[in-house]
Formats: structure tokens, sequence, C-alpha cells
């Protein structure tokens, strides 16, 4: 399946990342910091050097108590 985006993000507390779904799987990796990701309902810390992979129509977001940066490609 051919990538539909490659995007940098920076979320933070003011501006989490919100629940959502998709028809295609994606990747997140962490590039700094620290985040809690809600795949399905549950939450899964995170920390610098993870990587989140997503699978199609499961409802995902990101949020933060500092700030992080990340990569998503889907």
């Amino acid at each position: 399946i051919p990538a539909k985006h490659f995007v940098t993000r920076r979320t933070t507390p003011g501006n989490p990342f919100g629940p959502h779904t998709h028809d295609n799987p994606e990747l997140w990796f962490i590039l700094e910091g620290r985040a809690v990701v809600n795949l399905a309902g549950a939450d899964h810390p995170v920390e610098k050097g993870d990587l989140v992979v997503i699978d199609p129509r499961v409802e995902h977001g990101l949020r933060t108590d500092a700030e992080v940066l990340w990569i998503c490609l889907g």
C-alpha cells in the first residue's frame, strides 16, 4: 500500500492529536519526548526511539504532558 503522507509533528498538552481512524496502516516514530498513545481505547506510554504500528481502521490518538516530536508515515 503506498503511503499517503510523511509528516513530522510536534504535540503539546494544549495541542493533543485527537482520536481518529484511517483506512490505511500508519507508523509513528517518536523522535523526542514522551507521550501516551491511545489505540482502540487502550493507553500505551511511548518515548524517544519507540515505533508505533497502527492497523487500518483502529482508532488512535496521542497526548503528552510536555512536548513530543514524532514522525507519522501512513
